[in-house]
């Protein structure tokens, strides 16, 4: 078999890269050589449609561009939002636990007034015992609702963001 050889005519093809490649929808122009004339003689004309087929094609990108641009926009509102609804709901679950917690020591608190009414100044006996251990948390469970306390477990916890409300 003899291998193809060369016809001598040109084929000049343009097409647009932002189309999909398996149909000849992104074929811009196709010239080839004709009996009358060639591509050469032609070239005028394509760079004609080379001109107007580059600005079609950076519109093209440019509509891309700001698509995207509203996605991601779109995707980080919605983010924030998201961050800001979950911040809502870990403020009420603090204050929840914190409500249970200061219940909690209101009930300590009465109890080890009742306790210190059954119990000796330097007694050493089990009440006597127990009710000092009491007073150790009652002082401990207090301390949980100071100021600076409340201040850095809130702020630990990020319950607040810049802008939020409150």
């Amino acid at each position: 078999m003899r291998p193809p050889s060369a016809s001598g005519r040109l084929c000049f093809e343009l097409s647009d890269p932002t189309v999909y490649r398996w149909n000849s929808q992104n074929v811009v122009g196709r010239w080839y050589d004709r009996h009358k004339t060639k591509v050469e003689d032609i070239l005028g004309d394509t760079i004609v449609v080379l001109v107007t087929k580059s600005a079609l094609l950076k519109y093209r990108r440019a509509e891309a561009a700001e698509r995207a641009r509203i996605r991601a926009e779109e995707a980080e509102r919605r983010r924030r939002e998201e961050a800001r609804l979950e911040r809502i709901e870990k403020r009420r679950e603090f204050l929840f636990k914190k409500a249970d917690q200061y219940i909690q020591l209101r009930r300590l608190t009465v109890f080890g007034n009742f306790l210190r009414t059954k119990v000796s100044v330097n007694g050493t006996g089990p009440v006597d015992r127990i009710a000092r251990v009491l007073d150790d948390l009652i002082v401990d469970k207090d301390k949980q609702f100071d100021r600076e306390t409340l201040n850095g477990e809130i702020t630990r916890l990020e319950l607040f963001a810049e802008g939020d409300p409150n």
